[in-house]
């Protein structure tokens, strides 16, 4: 069989069987064959596909990885990868491999919608979580109480023997630990705080500059700067401002906290269009190590940083959900990582 040769009838049946979209590439990386479900996906007659770049197929996921993952594949390898299409609300996991040789070699792409597979374990998840953090909450509670106790003894104890050289410095212990403590406290009842956000309409540009404000000192100590690339004018959006700006704050402090000095955290947002209503994406990036577990970043209490506590994140995708909105965490393929917030335009 010649490579233009179309395959026999049996085989062209068998790959509109298969209910994930199927694409078939010759060696120089052009489109032989789609089945049923790939010619669905894309919404364009064979005809016009078939001797075209994969990238014909559109700019839309699960295309793009599916190249980066073909243009990596080495002859008779095998490369498998996951992407989440924040904008489509879709996950897919994409399998490219290379069979065959000479001018018989082809690489096959699948694709497979894991959306509802991904979504039952995060909804698992957040269950395991809830449970969890409600009894942490509790904890909070009953620790603030002495916890005041502990300050105010230390201001009594201070007030009386605080001219001492030998006492200052154990009061410089004493008070920075019991700040540490408070701080963990007001993170853990932040986070647990019910109640939907009081919305109305806004602008996101001033609500990001308020967040940029917040975090300029955290930023001036660590050498890192601020670059913001915002359209002349963005859709105004139903927030909460003061909720909104503390979860940029977060993703910002986040991203300033993971940045190597001399570096810039840039934001970025845009208009976009998703199920037909308007929406604008907001994005932090970073020129850190990369998120290690993209999957439990904005888990409570997991953090790799010294000092952290683990909630600035998981406060900051609660603000979102109680927006009806969406976040998102990725790394960046030229290093460091990228937060993406979804919020409904006016």
């Amino acid at each position: 069989m010649t490579r233009d040769e179309p395959l026999p009838y049996d085989c062209e049946l068998a790959l509109d069987v298969v209910d994930s979209p199927v694409v078939i590439l010759d060696v120089a990386l052009r489109i032989r064959r789609l089945n049923r479900s790939a010619l669905l996906l894309c919404g364009t007659p064979a005809k016009d596909l078939v001797g075209h770049p994969l990238s014909a197929l559109g700019s839309a996921e699960p295309w793009p990885k599916a190249s980066a993952l073909v243009a990596r594949l080495t002859p008779g390898g095998r490369l498998e990868g996951q992407i989440e299409d924040l904008a489509a609300d879709r996950s897919w996991s994409v399998l490219v491999g290379h069979v065959g040789e000479g001018e018989i070699a082809r690489i096959i792409v699948q694709a497979r919608d894991i959306t509802l597979h991904i979504k039952l374990q995060d909804a698992q998840r957040h269950i395991e979580r809830l449970g969890a953090h409600g009894a942490l909450i509790q904890v909070a509670h009953q620790v603030r109480n002495p916890l005041f106790a502990i300050s105010g003894a230390v201001d009594a104890f201070e007030a009386r023997f605080g001219a001492s050289e030998a006492h200052a410095r154990y009061f410089e212990i004493l008070r920075h630990n019991v700040a540490r403590v408070t701080g963990l406290m007001q993170e853990l009842l932040e986070y647990a705080k019910p109640g939907s956000p009081e919305l109305r309409e806004g602008s996101l540009a001033e609500v990001l500059a308020i967040a940029e404000r917040s975090c300029a000192v955290l930023a001036e100590q660590a050498g890192v700067t601020f670059s913001a690339r915002l359209p002349p004018e963005l859709p105004r959006v139903r927030c909460d401002r003061a909720q909104l700006a503390q979860c940029f704050e977060n993703l910002l402090e986040n991203a300033v906290q993971h940045s190597p000095a001399g570096a810039a955290v840039v934001i970025e947002a845009e208009p976009v269009t998703l199920e037909g209503a308007p929406w604008v994406e907001c994005r932090v990036l970073d020129s850190g190590p990369g998120l290690r577990s993209v999957e439990r970043v904005f888990e409570p209490f997991f953090t790799r940083r010294r000092g952290g506590t683990g909630l600035g994140l998981a406060i900051a995708e609660r603000i979102v959900e109680r927006h009806g909105g969406r976040i998102a965490a990725e790394n960046r393929p030229e290093g460091g990582a990228r937060f993406r917030v979804l919020l409904r335009a006016c």
